[in-house]
């Protein structure tokens, strides 16, 4: 029971691991279309849809 709990354990932190390295991915997306946004007003439109998405 010990050996298999523990490679359960090891199991959930792997996908937490997963989990965190997909939302840091996201976030570095919406960073990236902030600052495309700052630097061209064109890609406002593309910015507000995706918050609107995820809002």
């Amino acid at each position: 029971m010990e050996v298999q709990l523990s490679d359960k354990a090891k199991g959930f932190t792997l996908i937490e691991v997963v989990v965190v390295m997909a939302i840091i991915a996201v976030l570095a997306v919406l960073v990236t279309v902030e600052a495309i946004n700052n630097l061209s007003h064109k890609s406002f439109g593309l910015y507000t849809g995706i918050s609107y998405l995820i809002d």
